[in-house]
Parts: structure tokens; sequence; C-alpha cells
């Protein structure tokens, strides 16, 4: 009886560092999604309203647009792009975003503020489009990857099982 208690613990725990794998892949998609939702939203502060970055960076955490980022809700004091990227930077372990999604958030927001209008504009298209890029790679991951994880970690814990038996 107690073996097969500790059988079914062992699977248990298994396929729990499997799912917990495939929330990761999941939450950097999310994450992904809300960097992207910045971007858009700093473009149209940016076309629409004319303020100022210190401006659309307060605004945009008052807004609730970033609330998703976890990085962001280290950033909230932040009154420049340079201080964002920064913060950003020093914040990176506790996000789920790879290197270099963090390097493209880190290039947007230290370019944000040194341009015209239109130039801005053009800054943040450019990123919409590289991040567009990585959120389509980070949903092929989730799609094909989620249930592998599952998976592997359910057949490594049935492995162990037959062993331990």
């Amino acid at each position: 009886m107690l073996k097969l208690i500790g059988v079914a613990a062992i699977i248990l725990f298994t396929t729990g560092i499997g799912a917990m794998f495939a929330r990761e892949l999941r939450t950097r998609h999310k994450e992904l999604e809300c960097l992207l939702k910045i971007i858009r939203y700093i473009e149209s502060q940016i076309r629409y309203k004319a303020i100022s970055v210190s401006a659309i960076i307060k605004n945009m955490s008052d807004d609730g647009v970033s609330k998703d980022l976890r990085v962001m809700e280290k950033c909230k004091n932040a009154a420049s792009g340079r201080q964002v990227a920064d913060c950003i930077g020093k914040n990176s372990s506790s996000t789920s975003l790879k290197s270099e999604d963090i390097k493209i958030a880190q290039s947007f927001f230290n370019s944000l503020g040194k341009s015209d209008v239109e130039g801005e504009i053009e800054n943040c298209r450019l990123h919409e489009k590289m991040l567009l890029a990585r959120l389509d790679d980070a949903s092929r991951q989730v799609s094909s990857k989620t249930r592998l994880y599952y998976t592997l970690g359910l057949f490594s814990g049935l492995m162990v099982s037959i062993i331990i038996i």
C-alpha cells in the first residue's frame, strides 16, 4: 500500500513539473501580448494625444495597460524610456520573457522620446513587427510543446514508478 502511495506521489510530482514548464510557455505568450499592447498604447498616445513620453509612461501604469507584464510593475516610478529600459534589464529575472524579448523591449524604450512624432510612430511600428514575429513563435511553441511537457512529465513518472515496483 505504501508503495502505491509513493508511486502516485511520483507520478503527480513529475506531471506537475511538466505542467510547470507548460505554464511558463503560456506566461511568456501572455507577457509578449502585453508588451505588444503597451507598444500599441504608446503609439496611439503619441499619434492622437501628442503628450510627452514621461506622461505616457505614467498614464500607462495608471490606465492598467501594463498590469499583465510582471516586470513593468517594478518600473512604475520610471519617468523616461531610458529608465524603463534600465528597469526591465535589472528585473528581467522576474519575467518569463526570453533574453531576445527583453532586448526588443529595451531597444524600444531606449529609443523612445528621441525623435519627432513620425519617427516615434515608425519606432513603434518597427518594434511591433519584431514582437509580432516573437509572438507568432511563442504561439507555435505553446500549441506544440504544452501537451508534450504534460506527456513527458506523466511518462517519466510512470517510468520511475515501474522501476521502483
